[in-house]
This record gives structure tokens, sequence and C-alpha cells, in this order.
């Protein structure tokens, strides 16, 4: 696209905390706020054993930690305010896995079901308020796609649409995945 690309660790991108940590720490205490915490222990059983874990973590998050984690936030949304600026974007990997069963464990000897919450690429996004976009990217070699995950500064997500629409004319998106009939074919033949 034309544009000057600059690597960056993401080591000592945040210096003051961890928004992937934090990100956990709110999220989960408020959906147990949201949904009463003595709702939630009456009801435990009735969840998915990745739901189960999710929500214990929130019915554990003490108040200093939930409102130390909600402060670092300001930190997190200045550090990405000030890499990205008015025009620059950061671009990630969308999921930071190489795959995983179908059942979302990682591996065989995983014991909760479900993706870990360190596979995911958008605490950040979703700590900062910074709007991202997920793009088709290629595949492995193992064959499983993988995609690009771009975000951009507040209040520029029309950037990030404009880049989804150059890149898949630049490169256009299958529409089904190898060795499955898309959806107009099965359409065509009822």
């Amino acid at each position: 696209m034309g544009v000057d690309v600059e690597w960056r660790d993401p080591e000592g991108f945040f210096p003051d905390g961890d928004p992937d940590l934090d990100w956990f720490t709110v999220t989960t205490a408020e959906h147990v706020a949201s949904l009463g915490r003595q709702w939630v222990k009456d009801h435990m059983d009735e969840f998915h054993v990745a739901t189960q874990e999710f929500l214990t973590t929130g019915l554990n998050v003490s108040l200093q930690d939930y409102l130390e984690a909600r402060r670092r936030r300001f930190l997190y949304v200045r550090t990405m305010d000030e890499l990205l600026e008015q025009d620059g974007l950061l671009l990630t990997p969308t999921v930071a896995s190489e795959g995983w069963l179908a059942d979302g464990r990682l591996s065989s000897d995983a014991v909760v079901h479900g993706l870990a919450p360190e596979v995911y690429s958008t605490a950040v996004q979703n700590v900062t308020g910074n709007p991202a976009i997920s793009l088709p990217f290629g595949t492995l070699a193992t064959g499983l796609p993988f995609g690009l995950q771009v975000t951009a500064a507040h209040y520029h997500d029309y950037r990030l649409l404009d880049i989804a629409q150059l890149f898949e004319a630049a490169h256009p998106w299958e529409r089904t995945a190898p060795g499955f009939e898309g959806l107009e074919t099965i359409l065509d033949e009822a």
C-alpha cells in the first residue's frame, strides 16, 4: 500500500500494566455485577465450563483490583493515542495461536474447554476503545487460515473500512472454505 512500516516489539508498550489482564479483571467483575453475584452463584452449574471459569474469576476480583485496573485504562488510552497519533495504524495477528481443536482447547491435554484468554488479540482495543478490523490474510503451512488485525486512532473507523475495501480488491477473499460448497451453490440446488 506504499506506506512506511516500523516493527515494534510488544514488550514495553504498556509499562504501567497489562491490558490483557486488566481487561479480564474488569470484564469478569462487570459480568458478575450485571448478572448479580447471588444469581451467578445459584446458576453456576448451568454454565459451560469456560463460562464457569470466567464468572468464577469475576466473583474473586476485589474492589481494589477492579479500581486499579480501571485506572490503568487511562494510561493505555494515552499510550495508544501517542502511538497512533492521527494517521498511524497498528498491525497485529487476529488471534495469537497457530490453531486449536474443534472444541476450543489449544491442546488435547487442556482441561478447560474454550480458547485461553491470552490468544485473543483484542484486549487492547476493548480496553482503549480504538477501532479495529480483522482481514483474512492467508493460510499457515498447516492450511489453517489466519487474519491480520488493523487498529486505528479513535474515530478513524472509516480508514479501516477503506483499507479493508482496498485490500479485498487487491486480494479477493475466498467465499467458502476449501473443500466446502458455498451457500450460493446449496441454495441454487434447492
